[in-house]
């Protein structure tokens, strides 16, 4: 049949590879001595007894998990992982960055089989890790946990990266191409630390992790790692034969010295399709046996053996007859022979008579506890109960006493094959007869694991059915051969394959970690008016995430959006210790920054971790300012009010308004922000903000609709509509000056004259911008840009200018002033003083 010669082409290729010849003794040393310990006279055939409810045979001390993790030492010892397992890794070189930003951890695995590796979950401290996609495969974007909704935590995202190798270092599964020698010859890690061409990693299946440090996001230390590790070498059959074979990791027992039948057999048993229950009912299949685990490389080879002829129910066999090791599956005879066929042991072949020991009902077991690697939870150990009595209460005695046997099956993962398992060890357990006897030369074709037929009167007998454990040839005293024989009761019906009902345990779900944040709100700042005897300042505030529990917000500033350059301005954190409210508000009083164009973001921290906020939109502080207190007169800027009615000698006839502002001598008024404060007083400040496009857009030939120009540029100074633009407050940057509104818009045969004299003074360098407006009521504000004037200021020097202005109210003025605007970031012009002045009536006949 093709899988026979399947699995002998595999062990002729591992023979043919290794050489049989020169690990004939280490073969000896590894296996071959439990052979020579039992040695008779001549030869014996025996079944090594299965040791799932006994220390493994041979072990003096336990070894290492293979499932956990393993810190750096020269005794580890690497696993070898057949089928799906979830594994621990072993840290085999670590490496730190030049800069001691960044660690490299070389985490191997498995050794490689003739089987091929891949991948599947990957937990960080136990969390789900997610990598990404494309050129950035590697990169961990998130951990999941299993909360019920699942939490999502991003802060990982770029500070770790997780490298996967499925045979050596050219094997990059996630790695872009790269090697792993390219990648730990990062120009970031020292010189003598960088892998060469000689660190191959040879039949190794491995991963890089590299950590960026980074406390917020946790990547501080290397944490607890847990790969799920899949090789498609996992029929019983081939594994075994894999074991038994390879001089690295197995027994490297030449094939000569096994019986590659008895394997070829196994696999196609273990192939075999059983029925089960869904845990929704129904029904469904699944092969009978299969290896889901790692092999402990560091117990010795035989206990590795009986726990992998414990996962499928079959014994390890060595005869000294054929000088071979077997594989004797636990099966009905009927899948292999007839009734009829079976040895029959009767008076005709007896030598004296049988032995017969009963086992004591105080050591028959009457339940089953079952632990095994639960695929469902992690390959974490399960554990199941099965009680005799609620099965077949019929084959206990009366007042039988509790005796639980607990069986271990550490590379079977899967809960309907591991009661499979256990269901028929409970079986096996409640027949209570053990026999031996001598035979004729007959006997000697009799190999353990047979199943015999057993005829004696004395007993009432009629060919009752003993399986062999253990065939020994002698000689008796006339020097003629026979052979001696033990063997255990059988019966056929504990091989009947009822349908089990499927388990799968709950998910440890419901908790959510309080260490997991979302993120902050985006900070908004907030001008606080400047008023008689205060500092100037402004509010940043922001709101704590909506889950978790937050301990401390800091609160962090730049000169740029990118939050994870600003830097920390302050921390806030409650008065008692206690976390803050979820979304609450918190805020901070900012006074101390020098002038300049600032991001803020907030970062919300546990007192582990921190999670940061988006920056928020730019915010112009001018700097701080300390304003002296006066009861009296200091109330702010002064408003512009009617103060005469003066007439103007060019306007007719008399009665025409005169409208002036003065800050008189002697007063000492507080500055008006402009950008805050639509009224016009002086004085009055206004913060500057750099202009690119928008210095002179009629000129540059970018005006624009969306400004408020009343036509898009079609070049320089072109059309002649792109030079004016409807003002509204602070587009582009434009604020109020001066300005005055009439009781009743003007008539078409009026005008109007304006008359400015205004004291300028900046703390730094800059240019202002003056530009006169006039209002249509109800219509729109009109900015002709063609009359603004560009006044340069030298830090800290008064500069007075002086404007007058003449229209006639043809479309209905209804008021009249100038705008001004600060277009160097990072200054401050303040209006000192000024005169305005405002004559309106009709012209001369």
């Amino acid at each position: 049949m093709p899988i026979f010669t399947a699995i002998a082409a595999v062990v002729t290729s591992i023979a043919a590879a290794v050489g049989f010849g020169a690990v004939a003794a280490s073969a000896i040393g590894a296996v071959g001595a439990f052979a020579a310990r039992t040695l008779l006279t001549i030869g014996i055939s025996k079944l090594i007894s299965n040791t799932t409810d006994t220390p493994a045979s041979g072990s003096n001390t336990p070894a290492a998990d293979p499932r956990a993790q393993k810190s750096p030492t020269t005794v580890n010892k690497i696993p070898v992982v057949y089928g799906s397992a979830y594994v621990g890794p072993t840290i085999t070189d670590a490496i730190l960055s030049t800069d001691q930003t960044t660690m490299y951890y070389v985490c191997a695995l498995s050794e490689v089989t003739t089987g091929t590796f891949t991948f599947g979950n990957i937990y960080f401290n136990g969390d789900l890790i997610t990598l990404g996609t494309g050129g950035d495969a590697a990169k961990v974007l998130s951990l999941t946990n299993n909360a019920v909704p699942p939490q999502v935590d991003t802060k990982i995202a770029g500070n770790m990266y997780v490298y996967l190798f499925n045979n050596g270092s050219s094997s990059g599964i996630n790695t872009g191409g790269q090697t792993a020698i390219q990648i730990l010859s990062d120009a970031s890690i020292p010189v003598d630390s960088r892998w060469s061409a000689t660190d191959t990693m040879s039949s190794c299946a491995f991963a890089v992790v590299k950590l960026i440090y980074n406390s917020d996001a946790g990547t501080t230390q290397l944490g607890s790692l847990n790969f799920q590790l899949i090789n498609d070498l996992d029929n019983p059959g081939a594994v075994i034969s894999n074991y038994l074979t390879n001089t690295v990791y197995g027994c490297a027992i030449p094939v000569a010295n096994i019986d590659t039948a008895s394997l070829a057999a196994l696999y196609i048993y273990s192939d075999e399709l059983i029925t089960y229950v869904p845990t929704g009912g129904g029904t469904a299949t699944q092969p009978r046996y299969r290896i889901n685990g790692p092999i402990n490389t560091g117990q010795n080879c035989l206990a590795n053996l009986q726990d992998l002829c414990d996962a499928c129910d079959s014994w390890l066999q060595y005869s000294e007859l054929t000088g071979q090791w077997k594989v004797v599956i636990n099966q009905s005879y009927e899948d292999y022979t007839t009734f009829n066929a079976l040895y029959l042991i009767d008076s005709s072949n007896l030598i004296g008579g049988i032995d017969i020991n009963p086992i004591d009902l105080n050591n028959t077991y009457n339940s089953l506890e079952v632990g095994y690697p639960n695929v469902n939870i992690k390959d974490q150990t399960d554990y199941r109960v099965f009680n005799l009595v609620d099965y077949v209460p019929e084959v206990m005695s009366p007042n039988e006493a509790a005796n639980q046997l607990s069986v271990n099956y550490p590379q079977v993962n899967n809960y309907i094959q591991a009661a499979y398992l256990g269901e028929r060890r409970l079986l096996q357990s409640r027949e209570d007869l053990i026999i031996t006897c001598a035979l004729d030369y007959s006997g000697i074709q009799i190999e353990a694991g047979d199943v015999v037929r057993v005829t004696l009167a004395e007993y009432g007998w009629d060919e009752k059915l003993f399986r062999v454990s253990q065939v020994q040839e002698v000689k008796d005293e006339s020097g003629f051969l026979g052979a001696r024989i033990s063997a255990f009761e059988y019966n056929n019906t504990i091989y009947a394959n009822d349908p089990l009902n499927d388990f799968i345990p709950e998910a440890n779900t419901g908790l959510i970690n309080p260490k997991w944040l979302d993120n902050p709100g985006t900070p908004v700042i907030t001008t606080n008016p400047l008023a008689n005897g205060t500092v100037s300042s402004f509010i940043v505030e922001s709101t704590t995430p909506a889950s978790g529990s937050t301990m401390f917000m800091d609160f962090n500033y730049g000169l740029t959006s990118n939050v994870d350059t600003h830097k920390s301005y302050t921390t806030i954190q409650t008065s008692d210790g206690s976390p803050f409210a979820v979304s609450a508000t918190v805020s901070i009083n900012v006074v101390n920054l020098p002038p300049e164009t600032y991001y803020w973001s907030t970062t919300a921290r546990t007192s582990v971790s921190g999670y940061k906020s988006l920056a928020s939109a730019p915010y112009t502080w001018g700097g701080p300012n300390v304003t002296t207190f006066d009861s009296t007169s200091n109330t702010g800027g002064v408003t512009f009010n009617q103060i005469s009615n003066d007439v103007s000698s060019a306007l007719t006839p008399a009665g025409g308004y005169t409208y002036k502002i003065d800050n008189y001598p002697g007063s000492v008024l507080l500055p008006v922000n402009t950008t805050t404060s639509p009224a016009v007083t002086v004085p009055s400040y206004i913060n500057g903000t750099t202009q690119t496009t928008k210095i002179y857009p009629y000129f540059q030939g970018t005006s624009a609709t969306a400004d408020g120009y009343f036509a898009n540029s079609t070049g320089v100074w072109t059309p002649g509509d792109a030079c004016a633009f409807i003002y509204s407050f602070g587009i582009s940057d434009w604020y109020a000056l001066h300005g005055f509104t009439f009781f009743t818009p003007l008539t078409p045969s009026e005008v109007v004259e304006i008359q400015l004299d205004n004291q300028f003074v900046s703390n730094a360098n800059t240019v202002l911008q003056i530009v006169p407006y006039i209002d249509f009521t109800g219509v729109y504000t009109y900015v002709d840009t063609q009359y603004m004037m560009n006044i340069t200021l030298t830090a800290n020097q008064p500069f007075v200018w002086q404007d007058k202005r003449v229209y006639q109210g043809t479309s209905g003025i209804g008021a009249v002033g100038y705008l001004w605007r600060n277009i160097v970031t990072g200054t401050q012009v303040t209006s000192v003083a000024a005169a305005f002045q405002v004559y309106y009536g009709k012209l001369p006949p």
